[in-house]
């Protein structure tokens, strides 16, 4: 049984990522809906979110490209010894995490950091050697560990955005790997499948399409690397969607419908156009949210403003009444530095303070001398309210 497991390199990676899914998403939904109790010290969301990465997809990533390599470059396929070393990395990082409250953090970060260097130089030397075109997944495999790195980084800091952007990042660069092997691979079954049938067909990609695709997909991922959360991103999106659609449009998927195990293919690949669509939206959607928001914090700020030479008069009505001058969130950022303080309110939440709120949450303050303003920085932009006020 054992000799068999460690025959070839699919096998004991895919068998451990379906048993970590089996673990792994019971185990969230009970903690999100039953409050069990998790053996990791991690945010639980955190926790749910790295493991699903760069436990279960890691652990596919790795069978896949064990089994993918031999065939790409005619070497001897793995077996034995280095499957199960390979193997047991990744189990005991998967242990060492799920019991991080036991441990200091930088024990399970390395082990967990060991796998994918030990990956890589197994299947780098007969890629390197064969000087094949798939070479450059070593790259990207590389820049996932480095998500994986600045993920523990940013726990060790206690730093959760970056540990998110981190993981969004992961994200993007698995789909990079998706767009690249699926677009080969859904086709490629798919002609074979379709000629068993008798259907003497050749399902391809036109090369500008599938350049296309591929280019957008790296350029969202780079998008969502340099301008986060920005107006760019979902024009990004939008357009790798489009790509990816039209791509997809080639690969003659009503022809496999009584064949599920092409469909299937077919339905998996589907969600990355779906995907990248409903990203473009969430952008606009969010767009048309800050513009409206600009426009009623406007009247927000306006109310909690001291209008200058008429003390006795404040809130909404004197402000409104008195002084018809609007003035947005975008241009309280700008007077801020000279108007209210010295300090700014600075973008990824520098100089912030854990203060109590009136409704009894903690959150990040950044707090001013003068009119008695308080700005709640909630890393994405920054709110003034009156100290006191909820």
């Amino acid at each position: 049984m054992e000799t068999r497991i460690l025959a070839y390199g699919f096998r004991p990676h895919f068998l451990l990522a379906g048993l970590a899914a089996l673990v792994l998403l019971p185990a969230w939904a009970l903690n999100l809906v039953a409050g069990l109790p998790l053996g990791t010290d991690w945010p639980p969301t955190l926790w749910h979110a790295h493991e699903m990465l760069f436990g279960f997809i890691a652990s596919a990533i790795a069978g896949f490209l064990l089994t993918a390599v031999p065939s790409w470059t005619g070497q001897k396929g793995y077996a034995g010894a280095p499957l199960a070393a390979l193997a047991g990395l990744w189990l005991l990082a998967r242990v060492l995490v799920a019991t991080s409250a036991r441990w200091p953090h930088w024990l399970p970060a390395i082990v967990d950091l060991a796998f994918l260097p030990l990956l890589a130089a197994l299947v780098a030397v007969p890629l390197v050697r064969s000087r094949n075109r798939n070479t450059p997944l070593l790259l990207v495999l590389l820049l996932f560990w480095a998500c994986n790195l600045v993920f523990h980084l940013a726990l060790l800091r206690a730093d959760p955005p970056l540990a998110r952007h981190a993981l969004y990042l992961g994200i993007d660069l698995v789909l990079v790997l998706v767009t690249v092997i699926g677009g080969r691979i859904v086709p490629s079954f798919t002609t074979s499948g379709l000629r068993q049938r008798g259907v003497a067909i050749a399902v391809a990609s036109r090369p500008w399409l599938t350049t296309l695709a591929v280019a957008g997909m790296i350029a969202v991922a780079l998008g969502d690397a340099f301008w986060p959360d920005q107006r760019i991103g979902g024009w990004l999106a939008a357009v790798a969607a489009l790509a990816q659609g039209a791509r997809m449009a080639q690969w003659q998927a009503t022809r496999t419908l009584r064949m599920p195990i092409l469909w299937v293919l077919h339905l998996a690949y589907a969600w990355l156009p779906v995907g990248l669509a409903l990203k473009a939206l969430l952008e606009t959607v969010r767009l048309v949210g800050q513009l409206h928001e600009g426009r009623d914090r406007g009247v927000e700020v306006d109310a909690l403003v001291d209008v200058p030479g008429d003390p006795g008069d404040h809130g909404l009505a004197g402000g409104l009444r008195d002084r018809q001058e609007r003035i947005d969130t975008g241009a309280l950022a700008q007077l801020a530095p000279r108007a209210l303080a010295p300090a700014a309110c600075l973008p990824g939440g520098q100089r912030r303070t854990e203060v109590a709120q009136p409704d009894g949450d903690v959150g990040d303050v950044l707090e001013r001398p003068g009119p008695g303003l308080v700005e709640h920085h909630d890393g994405a932009q920054c709110v003034a309210t009156r100290r006191g006020v909820p």
